[in-house]
């Protein structure tokens, strides 16, 4: 099984994983971009702060003197946030600890990454059905699939969505044929209600767990974002709870929060090998290359962003050198902002018709629940991490850029007021 098979069991593309943008990729796309817009997602912001306050509920529950490992704990408050936008359904993998779907997400993940490195992996769950590689695969893909089965069951038994209805789930719901006009039915729908699970819950995770890592490890990155939270006067409302006391605009007019997020996504990318695109025809030029058809090309975004020629000292961690971009390019948390034709800085989510759709979200999602904790935590390394040094030395690819053993923070709750 190979990476395809995270997105259910039917064999059909999704919006994510269709080599061609023909007119059912097309169609897709335009029908569930308004889930996306800044209009949509002011409606869901209260739905993002009211998972990032039962991560702090959970923080709170344990001893400021036991560190936390932040990268299943990102990954299951991501999933629930997916969960809540984008088809009103609360996973609640924050509140439960055994949650099918996040228990199978993360081991076919792991499972789709190791077969695809070593394909004896499949050869020897082939060859020994009843071993147990072989069975545990077969459980968990089943357990996954399942999940989705549920989901999609779940909306289709809402009915007919209303007209202003902009969420993800009505859009999927009225996707159509673009050939026949006819509505897709669930094996071709599933793929996509799995993309967008898949697409918001692993990346968004593992990047808030590195700016963390960054605001952790730099008590002086701290100390500034903490000063700009008090300055614009939303200090207090954070640490209240604020699903009622701030709005979308409050947290993406968080500059320099801003520019430590996009640093942190700069040093520390979460895809940091990048999407591979397959070229459709013969002598496509890439980068001045005649490319052949049926030829992976990739574009590393590690390599673009530490790119000497590009980037002044890009081993060092310098959010100012954001500061004349956060506002165009994030606070509105709108990466298309830039001119057409214009020079590019800012990969993360690529680039073109095929960047990514929900990057609004994810800069919604990384803003807000950073805001929330560092209102309510001072944060520094665990001594196990070995500092700055030690935890980069611990970095893998995975479905995202991880870190081997965990990402261990200490959290100490502010007794301080503005």
């Amino acid at each position: 099984m190979g990476c395809s098979q995270l997105f259910g069991g039917h064999g059909h593309d999704s919006l994510f994983t269709a080599r061609e943008m023909d007119s059912r990729w097309k169609s897709t796309r335009k029908g569930t971009s308004r889930a996306f817009s800044t209009e949509a997602l002011k409606a869901k912001f209260p739905l993002v702060l009211k998972k990032a306050n039962e991560l702090v509920e959970i923080i709170r529950g344990t001893s400021a003197d036991e560190a936390i490992d932040f990268q299943p704990l990102f990954v299951r408050f991501t999933l629930d946030t997916a969960g809540l936008v984008g088809y009103n359904i609360d996973f609640k993998a924050l509140q439960n600890k055994h949650c099918p779907l996040f228990e199978a997400l993360v081991y076919c993940s792991s499972e789709a990454l190791a077969s695809s490195a070593n394909p004896c992996r499949g050869v020897v769950k082939r060859l020994f059905p009843s071993g147990k590689l072989a069975q545990e695969c077969d459980k968990l893909y089943g357990q996954l699939y399942n999940e989705y089965d549920w989901i999609l069951k779940e909306l289709r038994g809402r009915g007919e969505p209303a007209a202003d209805d902009h969420s993800l789930w009505a859009c999927l719901m009225r996707l159509k044929d673009p050939e026949t006009g006819v509505p897709l039915d669930d094996e071709l729908l599933c793929p996509e209600v799995a993309t967008f699970i898949l697409a918001a819950t692993d990346t968004t995770a593992h990047q808030a767990m590195w700016a963390m890592f960054a605001i952790a490890a730099l008590p002086d990155v701290q100390r500034k974002i903490e000063a700009e939270i008090k300055g614009c006067g939303m200090f207090q409302r954070l640490r209240k709870g604020g699903v009622d006391r701030l709005t979308y605009s409050d947290i993406t007019s968080l500059n320099y929060l801003t520019m430590v997020t996009k640093e942190a996504m700069r040093l520390f990318p979460s895809t940091s090998l990048g999407t591979l695109r397959c070229t459709t025809k013969d002598g496509e030029r890439v980068c001045g290359y005649r490319v052949p058809k049926n030829t992976y090309v990739i574009a590393c975004i590690h390599a673009l962003f530490n790119a000497p020629w590009l980037w002044e000292h890009p081993e060092h961690f310098n959010p100012e050198r954001w500061s004349n971009q956060a506002r165009q390019e994030a606070s509105e948390v709108d990466a298309r902002s830039e001119r057409k034709g214009a020079t590019r800085s800012f990969w993360s989510f690529s680039d073109g018709p095929r960047d990514c759709i929900g990057q609004r979200l994810a800069m919604m999602e990384l803003l807000s629940v950073m805001a929330v904790l560092l209102a309510n935590f001072e944060f520094r390394l665990a001594d196990k991490m070995g500092g700055w040094d030690g935890a980069c030395s611990r970095q893998y690819n995975a479905m995202a850029l991880a870190i081997d053993g965990g990402m261990w923070l200490q959290c100490h709750p502010r007794t301080d007021a503005a």
